[in-house]
């Protein structure tokens, strides 16, 4: 602190009559230790403000990213109703009615009418529809009774409880149920047949390569 500063600190403390805690008025040296110390509590204070000035202040969490899977939307053919023409979509696929044309499905495929077209998907299942034309699934299918499929038959597992009429190629696992009519080749890694099933072609159980599923 400088000479001057003190100076003027303890010419102040002197005017304004200091008194100490017994009621007496304190000497010079009192005084002087008062404005010493007045001094040095200005000082930390000043320190104490640099600091925090200078620490960084600490941003504002950002608002984590909804991690929540986003749902496919569906499109749905509903009863008593017929479109003809190919249908893409990359959500879900629900038919009722009837389609003549193609399917192209990124998502769950549900039939319950009837289909005239090929069919590509990532699951499917059938119930107690007609499908006229081929279906490549890239991973599970599902034929109920009552169902039938006119058609080759690409998938990586099916359970099956319908009639079909075509080849059938599976990577994973086959299982047909009691109801189930197959006519056509079944070639399979893993081969389930209940009792009252009926297969008729030729049978080979041994691993698909996954790219004939796919090709």
């Amino acid at each position: 602190m400088k000479w001057y500063e003190k100076q003027k600190k303890l010419y102040d403390q002197n005017q304004k009559e200091i008194v100490g805690s017994e009621g007496k008025t304190l000497t010079s040296q009192e005084k002087e230790a008062a404005v010493e110390q007045t001094v040095k509590k200005e000082q930390l204070m000043k320190k104490e403000i640099q600091v925090k000035a200078a620490q960084p202040q600490t941003a504002s969490a950002a608002p984590l990213a909804d991690s929540r899977p986003v749902s496919k939307e569906t499109t749905v053919i509903q009863h008593n109703t017929t479109i003809q023409g190919d249908m893409n979509s990359d959500d879900n696929i629900t038919i009722h009615g009837t389609l003549i044309g193609n399917i192209h499905c990124g998502g769950n495929l549900i039939v319950s009418g009837s289909v005239k077209g090929n069919v590509t998907c990532q699951n499917v299942v059938l119930q107690r529809a007609e499908i006229e034309g081929d279906i490549q699934c890239e991973q599970h299918m599902e034929i109920s009774e009552e169902t039938t499929v006119k058609g080759n038959i690409r998938v990586c597992d099916i359970i099956c409880s319908g009639q079909v009429k075509g080849d059938t190629l599976v990577s994973e696992n086959a299982k047909f149920m009691s109801t189930s009519c197959v006519i056509g080749d079944v070639q399979t890694q893993v081969l389930e047949i209940e009792s009252g099933a009926v297969l008729q072609g030729n049978l080979l159980v041994e691993p698909v390569k996954r790219k004939e599923i796919n090709s």
